[in-house]
């Protein structure tokens, strides 16, 4: 079905069993991490993941352990796209002596100033784009 408003596409795929091929799964693995960083632990070259990314190689059976074991995914997930991705839920931890509490009126006062800010620089950049 595919909706638009205000000029705006949007797509919307109803019960889809479309599946990621593997390259696309390596790259959600991925990131925002450069392909060096996320090479690096699994012992390859970046130029390595790109390809496979890319679908001019393939996942070899190590990496793919390799990647599911450093990266906690799942195998089956990385090989077949089947089940969860994560292995578990991400541990999330808080330490509360690092965190700094605001009330919610202060709270409000920063998302308008926050505002307020955008809307002079987008004021800014339009007056700069009708001088030119």
């Amino acid at each position: 079905m595919i909706c638009t408003n205000n000029a705006k596409i949007v797509l919307v795929i109803q019960n889809s069993t479309l599946q990621m091929t593997e390259g696309e799964r390596v790259r959600k693995i991925r990131g925002i991490m450069t392909y060096a960083d996320f090479s690096a632990p699994l012992g390859v070259g970046g130029s390595n993941i790109s390809n496979i990314e890319k679908g001019r190689s393939r996942l070899s059976l190590e990496l793919a352990i390799k990647i599911a074991q450093v990266y906690e995914v799942s195998l089956d997930w990385l090989l077949l796209d089947k089940g969860p991705q994560l292995l578990s839920e991400p541990k999330v931890e808080y330490n509360e002596a690092k965190m700094t509490f605001i009330d919610k009126d202060e709270l409000i006062e920063l998302q308008r100033l926050a505002l307020k800010n955008t809307i002079k620089e987008k004021d800014k950049q339009i007056e700069s784009l009708k001088n030119n």
